[in-house]
């Protein structure tokens, strides 16, 4: 998606959010200044920042600690950010995009997923892929597409795929 935007050249940041807890959020979000805390020994930028002009890629959403969730909704609704330890609110302005494998609407339904930053990434443009047990026949193009990658990127050729390699990747339950 970013490759194909205006945004191609800009920075492409990428994060698990299933790893930022609560604890940390604020930090890993928004960045810090230099004293705010006991380690604090410099200014840190966080992801936010860190992605300006450009791409946030935030990976499995749905695992998002909850008490994390409000910390993401605050700044994709503000468009700011405010550092740890600053005063400052800072404008961001970056491409969001979150994927994840949960069912947002049942994580709601069960009050593991805030509802206002649900109906925020709803609000957005939505891509449903189907797990590729599903989509048996996607299969050769992408074996064929890494194939060219890795031709490439080794600076060597193959002879593609046997058959048989084929056929059992194809049959496999994914």
């Amino acid at each position: 998606i970013q490759a194909h935007s205006a945004r191609a050249d800009r920075p492409f940041v990428v994060a698990n959010a299933a790893e930022i807890s609560p604890e940390l959020a604020a930090d890993r979000f928004f960045g810090h200044r230099r004293g705010a805390f006991t380690d604090a020994k410099r200014d840190e930028s966080g992801l936010f920042r860190q992605a300006h002009r450009g791409v946030l890629f935030l990976d499995e959403i749905g695992y998002l600690p909850r008490g994390t969730q409000a910390t993401l909704l605050r700044v994709l609704e503000a468009r700011t950010v405010q550092p740890v330890g600053s005063t400052d609110q800072i404008p961001v302005d970056c491409l969001v995009i979150m994927a994840t494998n949960k069912d947002l609407a049942e994580a709601v339904r069960r009050d593991e997923f805030l509802p206002d930053l649900y109906d925020r990434i709803q609000a957005g443009h939505r891509i449903e892929l189907q797990p590729l047990r599903g989509r048996l026949m996607d299969i050769p193009p992408l074996l064929e597409h890494y194939r060219a990658v890795y031709e490439r990127r080794l600076r060597k050729r193959t002879l593609g795929f046997e058959p048989s390699v084929m056929r059992a990747l194809t049959s496999y339950e994914w």
